[in-house]
Formats: structure tokens, sequence, C-alpha cells
């Protein structure tokens, strides 16, 4: 599945999701909670960070 580059998953707890190959540029991840997801091998030129929780569940 492939995401659109304007996705907007800003203030939400996306906890334990896979984003494996996904096309996530541009996409606004400010804080949320990506604590346990996979983002191997996605593409994340451009998405915003700012804010997010990070590490393990």
């Amino acid at each position: 599945m492939n995401v659109s580059s304007s996705v907007n998953f800003a203030n939400q707890d996306l906890r334990n999701r896979s984003f494996h190959g996904q096309n996530l540029k541009g996409a606004n991840f400010s804080s949320c909670d990506l604590r346990g997801c996979d983002f191997s091998y996605a593409q994340l030129k451009g998405a915003n960070f700012e804010r997010v929780r990070t590490g393990q569940t």
C-alpha cells in the first residue's frame, strides 16, 4: 500500500504500526506516538517528526 505524500498523522497514537516500504515523503508525524513502529525501507524525505515519541513499547 502506498501512501500519499500529503498524509497528516499529526497528534495520533500510531504505536506498533508498520510503514514498511511505504512512500511517506512529506508526511506529517508531528506530536505522534511512534513507539514500536517499523519504518524500514520507507521513503521519508521531507517528513516532519517534530515532538514525536519514539522507542520500544
